[in-house]
């Protein structure tokens, strides 16, 4: 591993992982993923881009946002019932896995492409166990909602009972935030910063966080 992705990746400079599957071929196409999406991870952290971390009632959250964009744009000319009866079923068969691969993999290489659209539009990055997760609340998400708007479609205008079921937009608020102290310690590790160098500017950047209000790096200081 480059000597300057060490601290990045936890103080480790080797990557094992189990590839889940005795079949070569399948396993040179997982691998072939997994190297791809380290490369990724590795090339957008060099060039500054930063993932989201989110808890789980935040990926309820933008699920649910997800949802609601979706009936919003259905809601008054829903279409045919029949319609959304096919889209229902593609998405169920869009589920079911074909190869022996995790089920987390699976969906990513299914749905990633439009989680990641969505994400995008919210000025989200996310990667590893936390993409995972929203992918799998995107995906039942976006089933709930052609659900409901199958409904609508066959004139049933009650709302969805379980539209609630989704964690507060609330919950959002620190949705991309970006650790200012998280920051420096990642750059000192890599910078190979003195002790001394370090304690010093951890005074200054205290500083500066008390001064402005907020220790967020995604948010412009005025």
């Amino acid at each position: 591993m480059p000597a300057n992705l060490v601290a990045f990746m936890g103080g480790k400079r080797e990557i094992k992982f189990s590839l889940g599957t005795s079949d070569p071929k399948l396993a040179e196409v997982i691998f072939r993923e997994k190297n791809a999406e380290i490369e990724r991870l590795w090339h957008e952290h060099l060039h500054g881009h930063q993932y989201a971390k989110l808890s789980q009632r935040q990926i309820s959250a933008l699920a649910g946002e997800f949802y609601q964009e979706t009936i919003a744009a259905h809601r008054d000319n829903p279409g045919r019932a029949a319609e959304w009866d096919l889209e229902l079923r593609r998405l169920r068969e869009k589920k079911r896995r074909f190869l022996p691969i995790p089920p987390n993999f699976h969906l990513r290489m299914s749905f990633a492409k439009e989680a990641d659209a969505f994400l995008e539009r919210k000025g989200l990055r996310l990667s590893g166990q936390i993409q995972d997760l929203f992918i799998e609340e995107f995906v039942r998400a976006k089933v709930q909602a052609a659900e409901h708007i199958k409904k609508l479609a066959g004139g049933d205008w009650r709302p969805d009972p379980d539209a609630g079921r989704f964690a507060p937009s609330e919950a959002l608020k620190s949705a991309g935030a970006v650790d200012a102290m998280d920051m420096f310690e990642r750059y000192a590790d890599e910078a190979d910063l003195a002790d001394k160098t370090r304690r010093s500017w951890r005074t200054k950047l205290k500083s500066l966080m008390e001064f402005v209000g907020h220790d967020d790096l995604a948010v412009s200081f005025h």
